[in-house]
């Protein structure tokens, strides 16, 4: 079974994957999607753990802080969302090119 070295939890923290794996020598993200899905998923978690309380929270840690499993159901939401939404523009660019296309054919005759 698998145990983090730093957290010796058995399940990766999703967030810390992709920080860890996504930056570039610099710091900075290598790409503009891994960027706004971290930071979209910080902003979440920075809300969560600010309206919860420790004691009544069944997804919070002893420090206070959301679980790890909290925090990857965040990061899993908020990806497929982000797939959700991409897929979508997928879908709608592909019937606007139709649209157009169609409309195109009708000009050019």
């Amino acid at each position: 079974m698998f145990q983090c070295e730093k957290t010796g939890e058995t399940t990766p923290d999703f967030l810390e994957l992709l920080d860890e794996t996504h930056r570039k020598a610099d710091g900075t993200f290598i790409d503009g999607k891994s960027e706004e899905i971290y930071k979209q998923v910080t902003s979440r978690i920075e809300e969560e753990e600010s309206h919860m309380c420790s004691m009544d929270n069944p997804e919070s840690t002893g420090s206070g802080g959301l679980s790890v499993h909290a925090k990857n159901k965040i990061f899993t939401e908020v990806n497929l969302l982000c797939f959700f939404l991409a897929a979508c523009c997928v879908v709608y660019l592909s019937e606007l090119c139709c649209v157009l296309g169609s409309l195109l054919c009708c000009v050019l005759v």
